[in-house]
């Protein structure tokens, strides 16, 4: 018996490969901007971020991508980053800056819960 595979189940990172591989030499918020789709997203992620009084990570130290588990499975998340975003920008989700919960799911993820990362992990 070998091994069972991984599976990262969550959304997609708010860019492709190509993009996070320049993620050392460019500041996190040049790649997400680079990695927008089109003018609208650029400036919807700005405003939001703005409106919060939210930025961009100096560095990423890891990127955790699902995309191998959509393909392995046939699996789509139903939300990703762009979706949240429009999400707060129109009041359906309110960032806990706000006294809101931004988890956006499915039933199990409300049950499942936020897990943390690493030493996080089983801290109240």
């Amino acid at each position: 018996p070998g091994t069972a595979p991984t599976f990262i189940v969550s959304a997609a990172p708010p860019f492709d490969q190509e993009h996070a591989a320049a993620i050392g030499s460019r500041s996190v918020a040049d790649v997400v901007s680079a990695a927008m789709e089109d003018d609208a997203s650029r400036a919807l992620v700005s405003k939001v971020y703005a409106a919060n009084g939210w930025r961009f990570p100096d560095a990423l130290d890891r990127v955790y991508d699902s995309r191998a588990t959509m393909a392995a499975l046939g699996w789509r998340p139903r939300f990703d980053f762009i979706g949240l975003i429009r999400a707060i920008d129109e009041g359906r989700v309110l960032p806990a800056s706000q006294g809101g919960d931004a988890i956006m799911g499915s039933a199990l993820a409300a049950v499942v819960g936020r897990k943390g990362y690493h030493g996080e992990i089983g801290r109240a």
